[in-house]
């Protein structure tokens, strides 16, 4: 069986729709049989209002993510069975944990997370008889996946992901075969297991292995990272082109859009807000754009590395290049609370600025910040109130 744990794309909007074409795509091309649910795809179905993979022929599961109002499922399916040609019954049941999709960010996803392990093993009990083999899809973390293979009886296999220190590829946690996968889309696993004719695991083994070259290029394939990569190019270049026909009223909410330069730098904050600049001219926010220099020499023209490096790239009267718009390079004041122009007006009218742990998760996710700790974080930023 071929089997994606999920988090597939990180941000939202119409960039991340285009680059989760290809994997609706690629899946099918390569014969997945179903695909779990990470925060990030949580994220997307809400944005999209549906699974763009199930619209594409390949079952996605989650059993325990419900709408926080109807208290519907997410998605239709909690699991599947599938009989390979052996005539073995695999169950797969995919959730998610409490940590990984937490209070804040299920809160403002309109979601509510049920409780993972009552979940599965609920579902356990209900496909006795149905199912040979258990597997469960843990996007959770390594610890959490571990507790799962500890405490939830009747389950074979705990396939954990969601990027976090995983001390081995592979491991037996009692009766029960563990594998965390690492993220970053960079590993392929492999798990091989024996089963005997009364479905029992006499042998098991598992690697994670890391993509290469070596593993040989598909023609088809490139074409169509190609062929995304270039569809993404092209949104990024429309969007930012200045709006023609149109004429808003100054300092309008609803004419934000359409204003010529919503994002006005924090130099423009000085003004007002010294002691605060200051602050800030000391975090790692500050030196964010010179940093992906260092780390990346072509970061800078990679849209996936300088949205989360700049201020308001992607939006209109964000950074653009580094010619262009040098004055909005690095994490500025308007990354985290959004473009200036109207508080720079109207300095009185409240409600500009406000911040929630979903602001920073828009960058600090699980494949580009695993360690990421709201709190901790959120100390090292701080800055005075005025």
């Amino acid at each position: 069986m071929l089997i994606d744990l999920g988090d597939f794309v990180p941000g939202m909007g119409k960039p991340a729709e285009i680059k989760l074409s290809l994997y609706t795509v690629a899946l099918p091309y390569m014969r997945y049989d179903v695909v779990g649910v990470g925060e990030l795809d949580v994220r997307l179905i809400k944005q999209m209002g549906k699974s763009a993979f199930e619209e594409a022929g390949i079952p996605q599961i989650c059993a325990n993510v419900v709408d926080a109002t109807t208290k519907k499922p997410l998605l239709s399916k909690p699991y599947i069975i599938k009989k390979l040609p052996s005539g073995l019954r695999v169950a797969v049941i995919a959730v998610i944990g409490n940590v990984t999709l937490h209070g804040m960010l299920a809160k403002d996803l309109g979601v509510e997370v049920l409780p993972p392990e009552e979940t599965v093993t609920k579902l356990v009990g209900k496909l006795q008889g149905k199912a040979d083999l258990f597997v469960v899809l843990a996007h959770s973390g390594y610890q959490d996946a571990k507790k799962f293979a500890e405490k939830v009886k009747g389950i074979h296999v705990v396939l954990g992901s969601h990027p976090s220190p995983t001390p081995t590829d592979f491991e037996r946690v009692g009766d029960t075969i563990l594998m965390h996968c690492k993220g970053s889309s960079k590993y392929v696993g492999k798990l091989i297991l024996d089963i005997d004719a009364d479905g029992k695991i006499t042998s098991a083994s598992g690697t994670l292995d890391l993509l290469s070259d070596k593993m040989g290029k598909d023609a088809e394939m490139e074409k169509l990272i190609n062929d995304t990569e270039a569809a993404v190019t092209k949104y990024y270049q429309t969007s930012m082109s200045t709006p023609t026909g149109t004429t808003p009223q100054p300092g309008s909410q609803l004419s934000l859009e359409n204003e010529p330069k919503p994002y006005v730098g924090a130099q423009r904050c000085i003004g007002c807000h010294l002691s605060i600049h200051q602050s800030w001219q000391k975090t790692k926010h500050a030196q964010a754009f010179e940093d992906l220099a260092k780390r990346d020499v072509n970061g800078k023209m990679n849209p996936d590395c300088i949205s989360c490096h700049t201020t308001g790239y992607g939006s209109k009267g964000g950074f653009t290049t580094e010619t262009e718009t040098p004055y909005l390079r690095s994490v500025q004041c308007e990354s985290c609370h959004g473009p200036g122009i109207l508080h720079l007006r109207r300095p009185a009218d409240k409600g500009y600025g406000a911040v929630s742990e979903t602001t920073c998760r828009k960058c600090h996710d699980g494949a580009n910040s695993p360690k990421f700790d709201y709190a901790k974080y959120r100390e090292k930023i701080l800055h005075p109130k005025k």
